[in-house]
């Protein structure tokens, strides 16, 4: 309102609107826009959006709470696993709501519970990764998984012995895990096998032995960050020297 009367005094005392508009900070439109009413424009109240983050989530939520869960982390991490991406805090507040309200815990609602499968990438971690380490939901997840197929059960055994190998330096079982792949009739597997045996003598080494180039490589990033530091502003005989004391 304050500014309306301004423009209107500005405005009656001869001003321009280009004038108006520089000595209140706004736009010639905004100017042109103020003068055209007939009064102090209304102070429009912030509208709210209507969409809720947690809204295709809330029947399963529902459901678990009518079964007797009440582990809300447990809750948490479930309805990630189904897609939700938001914070903690808002699926808490959810189940706050239901604690409080007996009969919003027993009214499951009728829609079907909203499932997510995992993206691939997901999947293939899941395959490699130490089962014992896992959270019980995706303990339970690659259980049913390896229980829709044998081919898919053969996979991760083939890819768990493979990544115990790695682990544990024990290359000797190395051929025999060959021949399986090859005659797993996986073709996705026989192909990783095929290029492993294109460089069978270095992988062999890394599964057996336990020295690596990773103290190799730890100097060469070393180094890589001693020269960005520099901004190449410096010859080879400063980057030489500061290399050699930091060694």
């Amino acid at each position: 309102m304050e500014r309306y009367e301004q423009m209107r005094t500005l405005q009656a005392a001869g001003f321009t609107i280009l004038d108006i508009a520089q000595i209140v900070g706004a736009t010639r439109r905004t100017v042109y826009r103020y003068l055209a009413l007939n009064g102090p424009p209304e102070r429009q109240q912030p509208r709210r959006s209507g969409r809720r983050v947690l809204a295709r989530y809330e029947p399963y939520l529902q459901q678990r709470w009518a079964e007797g869960c009440r582990n809300r982390s447990r809750l948490y991490r479930e309805i990630r696993l189904l897609g939700y991406q938001h914070s903690a805090r808002t699926a808490s507040l959810f189940l706050k709501r239901l604690e409080q309200d007996p009969s919003a815990s027993a009214a499951v609602s009728s829609r079907p519970t909203v499932t997510r499968v995992p993206s691939a990438r997901h999947v293939a971690s899941l395959l490699v990764g130490r089962k014992d380490r896992l959270p019980e939901e995706e303990r339970d997840y690659l259980t049913r998984l390896c229980d829709q197929g044998p081919t898919i059960a053969l996979a991760y055994d083939l890819a768990q012995e493979f990544a115990d190998m790695a682990r544990e330096r024990t290359g000797y079982g190395f051929d025999a895990w060959l021949t399986r792949v090859t005659t797993s009739g996986i073709p996705e597997l026989d192909r990783f096998a095929r290029g492993l045996t294109d460089d069978r003598a270095a992988v062999e080494a890394g599964l057996s032995l336990e020295w690596s180039n990773g103290q190799t490589e730890g100097q060469v990033n070393k180094l890589k960050l001693l020269k960005r530091q520099m901004f190449g502003r410096a010859n080879f005989d400063l980057l030489r020297r500061r290399m050699l004391r930091a060694a």
